[in-house]
């Protein structure tokens, strides 16, 4: 839930959000289309966390926003109304008090508390207080309005002198690095989280946090260089890039070969517990934590998941927790499989899911995907990386955040995309519409009718479709239906309907029943992902067009005769009007037939005369049946090729090269309209049977 820079080696990865100081998070409701958010190319400045149900973003001019859940306060703005659901709420949200002066650097959104490092090195942190995880010496809350205002908040006391780099929130507990690389944590310790061997909160009473709160002993010579938390565990990437854990174990998360916690002032302590066997010269460069499972990135860039697995978020393609028994970890560790010859460089957990950046410049995403927080256009869950999202054409992503059950990402044009669960407005689109794909933007219906205009085709031509042309705002969360009636009015029942258009593309319109020269009303309406609809516009419109197309070949039954090109080549593929043949150097022939608006089945038969030995003989092959095209949506040609391959015997196929006999192919096609499969036309007609009569020679 945490978040850094990927310069600083991410533990949980950080999201850019916002733009400059000009531009609120009032556009928010523009983010998932791309729009960017600011002109510096300094993208670290920016950095989005993705918590429970809420988001925090921290600007590129230190200052802090947050949005979605508010029960707690933890979106520290003195109250407990959510924020995001509307977009006046988004245009109107404000920064946090962060104190006179005082700017942000790093930011922490954990299950229903927030926490930040100022630029003077000082942490502060707002929202929900019952364990202490604000370490203000209390269980009141902070930013709900009902006790200390954030106008009044102090900063956390770690001890006389000491400053912190980063901070972590996870589920009711905290942790600071610090600047001498140690590791304070302070809140809920029941498991143990807080790495100091005991059980018991810290940060809930007087004279428990400053030069009382403990420094987490890692081992001889061994420091932090990052922090990754989870719901009630912690670990850190050491100085000489191991890792170790402590807290909660129920799931191998701590990466042991077991279930026993640690921390909790059972055997072994945090500074003798063994570091994570991540394999055989295997180190970690970042670490990063989900509810109940970690991540690291190894030095190979590779990536490799542990502890909890039961919707896949592990990536190694089953639902199977690895970290709690034997022969688990180190090479028994399966490495995630990101793709042939991709490697990682940056991977971030949340909830149960997990998200990487590769080093294609794609993101894959993996794990619980009930909420389409996985982002590939599905509610499906995935127990390894396959599909890559779709950002958008030529847009790939710098970061990425993964919350409970949301994901945001920052683009390398300095745009933002979020998707995933939405019922607090924590995606700061100005709505509460669930997105699985980071493609979808919710904009509010359009309260103007669109332009639309429908051109008809030229009047005589043979068509089967019209085309209505729509102007006007598109937006891809606004769905357009249209619906087409008979008559100069929308009375009666629609003799076609169309959905899930968007405004602003040329949509064909193919009737399903004959169109004649009547009037037809074309009826377009417009409604948004909540269900609201929008105007509706009439078109009366006169198609003064030929009833159906032109039929392919003409419905008589008389013979026509069609020539072989020369000189026949092995390889070479010969055309008439309607029929075509392809001869192999093999002396294989096939035979094609050219159809247009239509199935049909074909029998041909092939017939031939040659000398061998001095002797006459007949060669016959026959094509039953040539098969059936597939059901055509256009008017358009199509060549369909036959299911045999007919072989000819090398005395005829060299007769036939050099023009000394000649090939007949005679049969007939029974044809079938295109779009019902039938004999007869949607008006009743008759279509009939063609016969076939081809000549094949030389010359």
């Amino acid at each position: 839930m945490r978040v850094a820079s990927n310069r600083q080696k991410i533990v949980a990865i950080a999201i850019v959000l916002i733009m400059a100081t000009t531009l609120v998070v009032g556009t928010f409701a523009q983010l998932a289309s791309g729009v960017p958010l600011r002109t510096t190319a300094d993208t670290e400045q920016i950095v989005v966390s993705t918590g429970n149900e809420f988001s925090c973003a921290l600007l590129n001019d230190g200052s802090v926003k947050c949005w979605g859940l508010n029960n707690t306060g933890q979106l520290g703005r003195d109250n407990t109304t959510a924020v995001g659901k509307t977009a006046a709420e988004m245009t109107a949200l404000t920064a946090i008090t962060l104190g006179a002066g005082r700017t942000a650097i790093a930011l922490s959104a954990g299950y229903n508390h927030a926490c930040i490092v100022l630029d003077n090195g000082t942490v502060k942190c707002w929202g929900q207080n019952d364990r202490g995880q604000l370490g203000q010496g209390s269980t009141s809350n902070v930013g709900d309005g009902t006790g200390l205002l954030m106008s009044a908040l102090p900063a956390i006391d770690l001890g006389a002198g000491v400053t912190a780099r980063d901070v972590v929130a996870g589920n009711g507990f905290s942790c600071a690095l610090l600047n001498d690389s140690k590791v304070k944590c302070w809140g809920a310790n029941e498991f143990g989280q807080l790495g100091v061997n005991a059980t018991d909160n810290r940060g809930d009473g007087a004279n428990e946090m400053g030069a009382a709160l403990p420094a987490i002993d890692f081992g001889p010579n061994k420091t932090a260089i990052a922090l990754a938390a989870a719901d009630s565990s912690v670990c850190a990437v050491l100085n000489l890039g191991e890792v170790k854990c402590w807290g909660l174990n129920d799931k191998g998360q701590l990466g042991q070969g077991n279930t026993t916690n640690l921390g909790d002032g059972g055997t072994p302590s945090v500074a003798n517990a063994l570091v994570v066997d991540l394999g055989s010269e295997k180190t970690a460069k970042a670490v990063t934590a989900g509810a109940k499972h970690f991540c690291a990135i190894l030095s190979d860039n590779t990536v490799k998941c542990w502890g909890d697995n039961g919707q896949g978020q592990l990536g190694v393609g089953d639902a199977l927790d690895r970290g709690d028994g034997a022969n688990e970890m180190g090479d028994f560790l399966t490495t995630v499989n990101l793709g042939v010859g991709l490697t990682a460089t940056v991977v971030t957990a949340g909830g149960n899911a997990t998200c990487a950046v590769l080093s294609d410049t794609t993101t894959k995403c993996w794990g619980d995907n009930d909420a389409g927080q996985l982002g590939v256009g599905d509610t499906i869950s995935k127990s390894s990386p396959s599909e890559a999202v779709n950002f958008g054409a030529g847009k790939t992503a710098v970061s990425v955040s993964v919350g409970t059950n949301s994901t945001c990402t920052v683009l390398d044009d300095v745009s933002v995309k979020c998707w995933g669960d939405n019922t607090h407005g924590q995606l700061g689109l100005g709505n509460t519409t669930a997105l699985i794909a980071p493609t979808a933007t919710v904009i509010a219906v359009d309260t103007t009718a669109p332009s639309v205009t429908v051109t008809a085709p030229t009047p005589g031509t043979p068509v089967r479709s019209a085309t209505p042309t729509f102007s006007g705002k598109c937006e891809s969360r606004i769905t357009v239906g249209v619906s087409v009636y008979t008559g100069a009015s929308a009375t009666g029942t629609a003799i076609q309907t169309l959905s899930g258009l968007c405004i602003g593309g040329t949509y064909s319109l193919t009737a399903t029943q004959g169109l004649d020269n009547n009037a037809y009303t074309f009826v377009v309406t417009q409604t948004d992902a909540a269900g609201n609809a929008g105007r509706t516009l009439p078109v009366t419109f006169t198609l003064a067009a030929t009833l159906w197309s032109t039929p392919p070949i003409a419905d008589v039954n008389t013979a026509i005769r069609g020539t072989f090109i020369t000189p026949i080549q092995p390889g070479s593929v010969y055309v008439t009007k309607d029929f075509g043949f392809t001869m192999f150097g093999d002396r294989s022939l096939r035979a094609r037939i050219r159809m247009k608006d239509y199935v049909g089945v074909v029998r041909l038969t092939l017939t031939a005369n040659y000398v061998r030995n001095g002797k006459t003989l007949t060669y016959r092959c026959t094509y039953a049946p040539f098969g059936r095209s597939a059901k055509l949506a256009k008017v358009r040609w199509r060549w369909t090729l036959s299911q045999r391959t007919c072989v000819l015997p090398v005395a005829l196929r060299n007769q036939l090269l050099n023009g000394s006999t000649t090939m007949r192919a005679k049969g007939n096609v029974t044809r079938y309209w295109a779009e019902t499969g039938l004999r007869t036309r949607p008006d009743g007609t008759n279509i009939g049977i063609r016969r076939i009569n081809v000549v094949l020679r030389n010359g």
